[in-house]
């Protein structure tokens, strides 16, 4: 394999972890809620959040962007929608769960 689809396929899998990644910091999240620790699901969903992030520059610079085929590149998109419907909501749980706290 020549290096630039070596890198070319390295910089997909490197994409598709975080989205992985952007899903266990989610899930970690919840479950971090349902049990009351509050500090732990905000650092967790900031850290999903900055995963979210880092595939979101990837895929909006064409200096990146250029190098993912467009079935990686509608493969890793279609999995951002969710991702920040979820982020949102989770980020409005918090701010409810800490108002109806005190």
């Amino acid at each position: 394999m020549d290096p630039r689809a070596a890198t070319d396929r390295l910089r997909f899998e490197f994409l598709s972890t975080e989205l992985k990644l952007c899903f266990t910091f989610l899930e970690v999240t919840r479950v971090e809620l349902e049990s009351g620790d509050r500090e732990h699901a905000r650092r967790s969903l900031e850290d999903a959040e900055r995963a979210y992030q880092t595939v979101l520059r990837f895929l909006e610079d064409p200096k990146h962007a250029k190098h993912l085929t467009a079935e990686q590149f509608s493969m890793l998109r279609k999995k951002m929608h969710p991702l920040r419907k979820a982020i949102d909501e989770l980020r409005g749980g918090e701010a409810g769960a800490k108002t109806s706290g005190t």
